[in-house]
């Protein structure tokens, strides 16, 4: 009788365990989702804001003075040291401006990045907010993140755009 009681004692302790375990997995697993999209909410807030807005203005009038360049066959490193002389150390503080507003766009991108590898944001909520505009900006972006990197000799500074440059791209491979 004793062995009965003990038997369906660690039976029902068990059940008992196992049931707060898929508890705890199903609240940690909601919260985990609600965190993603909190911060999808951040990121698009962040995303729609006017110094964003400023920024990709500014991305597209340096698209015409890269395209000038472009066309007329200069090297992606001229390029570069051109971009760095006309806008990052000129002495012209409009100029100087531009620069600056792109890299918050940089910085911005290069946040979004860190958030992803750390799988703290839904893949396809960001590339859903985000995807068209980066892809739209990277190829201006890369100049100026050269120029930036060239100029202060710091070839790991904002990383973390080329994978999520990487990331984005493998993630548009699944709807083509």
């Amino acid at each position: 009788m004793n062995e009965e009681l003990y038997r369906i004692f660690d039976i029902g302790l068990k059940i008992f365990t196992v049931t707060l375990i898929m508890i705890a997995y199903y609240q940690l697993r909601e919260t985990k989702q609600k965190r993603h999209i909190d911060m999808y909410w951040k990121i698009a807030e962040i995303y729609n804001s006017e110094e964003q807005r400023n920024a990709r203005t500014k991305i597209h009038d340096i698209r015409h003075f890269i395209e000038k360049l472009q066309e007329k066959s200069i090297p992606g490193p001229e390029i570069v040291r051109m971009y760095n002389q006309e806008y990052h150390v000129s002495k012209n503080m409009e100029q100087r401006e531009i620069d600056r507003a792109i890299i918050h766009r940089i910085r911005f991108l290069n946040q979004t990045g860190v958030l992803l590898r750390k799988n703290l944001v839904d893949k396809d909520l960001l590339f859903g907010l985000i995807g068209v505009g980066f892809e739209y900006d990277f190829p201006i972006i890369k100049i100026v993140l050269g120029a930036h990197r060239s100029q202060h000799g710091m070839q790991y500074i904002y990383k973390e755009l080329e994978g999520l440059w990487t990331t984005y791209q493998q993630w548009k491979q699944k709807f083509a």
